[in-house]
């Protein structure tokens, strides 16, 4: 749960973010009823209490006309439930906006606390100090171990139906799983290829061009029928009303105003935290653009010696949600919620002795 939350309160923190003027205790109740069998007004006194307490909503008013807000300096940031969001069909959401907006880089300013920039940090230089102690032939080995959990967890999130197994015995034998479709091993092959790329030229990410990023998604899609370079077509997105623009122009624009965020970002893990959402909201590839979107992630966090994240352990149905997320509500706390459990994770599992 958020912060140790109840799922009450995380209820009424969604409920106020998306009411921008706030709500009053009675209106509260009246939504919080919608999702819960009953709620006593008491109860919910007791939840405001809490959620001021700690510095999550603020009372603004007086006597019976007080309204309660969401306390967020940054707007991207305020708590929507995803249980709650998605029990609403993707065809009756609101959205922030239905189209790409170049607000969405705004989403990314000072997003993370001070608490979560010390405990990357902490982290990483936990990491930093197990590589320069480990020897080469065990960093190589982690090194394959851990491209095969990401080859294969990136290649589920986007379908893939390859066993870990199975894609332990491809990238080490080349032997393709029977009953599996050829470009299900072409996938998996090609997340590998990329990666080694990435590790073998680390220094081509310390500054990202559009040329670095169209080469390495020639690299993600080689030889499954995927046009290279910037799309020249409309593209849609499964589970979302949100759709990319459509215009090439436009699209390389906002790709180079993307990469020069990127670029002026000092710490890694934002860059990273940017690539992620970015590319995979302006889609600017006919096919793999999530995929991309998750290897230069990587080969920042890589240029900047930071941990890579292998995704092993995410639900793929809770990463699609933060990433459709994203898109329709520039909201970026539940991507970023994940990314600090799987920096962790990776820093946990990854490189140790």
């Amino acid at each position: 749960m958020d912060m140790g939350l109840t799922r009450r309160q995380q209820a009424i923190l969604h409920i106020l973010s998306q009411r921008e003027a706030g709500a009053a205790t009675r209106e509260l109740i009246t939504e919080l009823q919608k999702i819960f069998d009953a709620v006593a007004r008491v109860t919910v006194i007791r939840d405001m209490d809490i959620l001021l307490k700690l510095g999550l909503v603020k009372r603004i008013g007086k006597g019976r006309g007080v309204r309660y807000q969401e306390r967020i300096a940054n707007s991207s940031l305020r708590l929507i439930h995803p249980d709650i969001y998605f029990s609403v069909d993707d065809a009756e959401r609101q959205l922030l906006h239905a189209r790409y907006h170049p607000s969405a880089l705004s989403a990314f300013s000072q997003a993370f606390t001070r608490e979560e920039y010390m405990q990357i940090n902490t982290l990483n230089a936990l990491y930093a100090k197990r590589i320069a102690a480990l020897p080469s032939g065990i960093i190589r080995k982690e090194m394959e171990r851990f491209t095969t959990e990401f080859s294969w967890k990136s290649s589920r999130i986007e379908g893939n139906t390859y066993s870990i197994l199975d894609t332990e015995r491809l990238l080490k034998e080349r032997e393709e799983a029977e009953g599996h479709p050829h470009k299900e091993a072409q996938m998996i092959l090609n997340h590998k290829a990329a990666l080694e790329s990435i590790c073998a030229h680390p220094n081509d990410y310390s500054s990202v061009s559009l040329r670095t990023v169209e080469q390495l998604h020639a690299l993600i899609v080689k030889d499954m029928g995927v046009q290279k370079g910037l799309r020249s077509a409309p593209v849609g997105i499964l589970g979302t009303r949100y759709r990319p623009m459509g215009i090439r122009s436009q699209l390389q624009e906002a790709f180079e105003q993307t990469l020069e965020h990127i670029n002026a970002e000092p710490w890694a893990p934002a860059k990273s935290l940017i690539a992620f959402l970015m590319i995979a909201y302006i889609q600017p590839f006919e096919d793999g653009n999530k995929r991309t979107a998750r290897l230069l992630g990587n080969a920042l966090l890589i240029a900047g010696h930071c941990c890579p994240l292998s995704f092993r352990s995410i639900n793929e149905k809770e990463y699609k949600k933060a990433v459709i997320l994203f898109y329709e509500q520039h909201n970026i706390r539940y991507f970023k919620q994940l990314f600090i459990e799987q920096f962790v994770y990776a820093v946990e599992h990854y490189f140790v002795k």
